[in-house]
């Protein structure tokens, strides 16, 4: 009795703490009716000692985000006070606006809240392209804090290949990759974890599962409950419709990655959103939808007139 009273005050201190301490950045009212487009870009400029890596945290956006906007760039010496574009506009997923949605060719994990008429957006880090992280439907088994970290077995051969020290376990602190908080998730062995490496966050960098900053998954945690639907979908051109305008956005594909859409298939689908927006005076730029699916900078962008 004494033991589940204190797992109800523990969430209950997580819930508050995720309602005071989400970025602003990641939190977006729920769109109109008929409409799939949030957030809107963003400039800013490199201050002195600036990395991209160091701006995309300040935006909520992972490395892949940025870095692929911003291809003049160095992403670790950019030139001090040079424009740097923020794709923080996001065409919603082509799925239905349930639980929580993981887009892997976006880098991206949404949130949606109807109750609170909020979608919460954020950065993440995936597997590797040898150790991918899986797509399906699941949902969340545990929420768990300061977790042991039981490496998987790919990565204990890798460290016995290196002659490294071999550890089955590792509790919570600096060494651990889990970070604060982790989300067991139904799919045996995946979870959704914090980090104690800055660099994974939009990347593929894990064994598997999903990484989040650390306050983002601390946020998370506070925001779910066991039971919460998890899909987790590979999405790399987005379609969207923002006030009577077509909107379009094309990621760069995943390494490892055989089934990156077609051009002609981009084209058909693009030509079939813009009929259904009925609107006899837009104007379709074609020009502007080739240059999107070629260039794959990851910007959201009108392709309508």
């Amino acid at each position: 009795m004494k033991l589940k009273l204190l797992l109800t005050v523990v969430m209950l201190l997580w819930a508050n703490c995720a309602l005071a301490n989400n970025h602003p950045a990641t939190v977006f009212p729920w769109p109109q009716p008929g409409q799939q487009v949030i957030g809107d870009i963003q400039y800013t400029r490199v201050a002195a000692g600036e990395t991209l890596l160091d701006i995309a945290e300040r935006y909520a956006l992972g490395f892949a985000d940025i870095r692929d906007a911003n291809p003049n760039l160095d992403p670790w010496i950019p030139e001090v006070g040079a424009e740097v574009v923020l794709p923080t506009q996001y065409i919603l997923p082509a799925v239905p606006w349930q639980g929580i949605v993981v887009n892997l060719a976006e880098y991206r994990l949404y949130h949606f809240l109807p109750e609170r008429q909020q979608i919460h957006s954020y950065p993440i880090g995936i597997g590797q392209s040898n150790s991918p992280t899986p797509q399906g439907d699941m949902h969340i088994t545990a929420r768990i804090p300061n977790p042991t970290w039981y490496p998987p077995a790919s990565v204990i051969a890798r460290w016995q290949s290196q002659g490294r020290e071999v550890r089955r376990q590792i509790p919570a602190g600096p060494d651990n990759p889990l970070g604060p908080f982790a989300i067991n998730l139904s799919a045996q062995g995946y979870l959704i974890h914090g980090t104690n490496q800055r660099f994974g966050i939009g990347a593929q960098a894990s064994a598997g599962c999903i990484r989040m900053n650390n306050w983002d998954i601390e946020a998370l945690v506070g925001n779910t409950q066991i039971g919460v639907a998890v899909r987790i979908i590979d999405q790399p051109v987005q379609i969207g419709v923002l006030e009577q305008q077509l909107y379009l956005k094309a990621q760069r594909p995943l390494g490892g990655q055989v089934d990156y859409p077609s051009a002609a298939q981009i084209h058909a689908q693009v030509l079939q959103a813009f009929e259904a927006l009925g609107n006899a005076e837009r104007q379709l730029d074609l020009t502007s939808v080739e240059k999107i699916y070629h260039q794959r900078l990851g910007i959201s962008t009108q392709v309508t007139l």
